[in-house]
C-alpha cells in the first residue's frame, strides 16, 4: 500500500496558516486551520482561490505525509 504524500503549493496573504496542498495525482486540498482535517478541492477551485483570496504560491519540491501536513506552519504546543 502506498502512502499518499502532499507537496504544498499554496499559503493565503494575511493568514499563513491556511494553506493549499496536491497530492502526487495532481488533486488539490485546502488546510483551513492549523491541526485541520484537509478538504478536497477541484483544480477549478483551487484556482479561484488563488485568484481570489491572494494565495502566494510556494515553490518547493518538499513531499510530505498526512501528519506533516496538518502540523506545518502550526505553534508547538507549550509542555505544562
Amino acid at each position: 500500500m502506498q502512502k499518499r504524500s502532499f507537496q504544498l503549493v499554496g499559503r493565503r496573504s494575511g493568514q499563513p496558516h491556511v494553506l493549499i496542498f496536491r497530492d502526487q495525482e495532481g488533486r488539490y486540498y485546502l488546510r483551513p486551520s492549523c491541526n485541520g482535517r484537509l478538504v478536497r478541492l477541484t483544480a477549478r477551485d483551487a484556482q479561484r482561490l488563488f485568484h481570489n483570496y491572494q494565495y502566494r504560491p510556494v515553490l518547493t519540491t518538499v513531499w510530505l505525509s498526512y501528519e506533516e501536513v496538518i502540523r506545518v506552519d502550526c505553534p508547538l504546543p507549550l509542555d505544562q
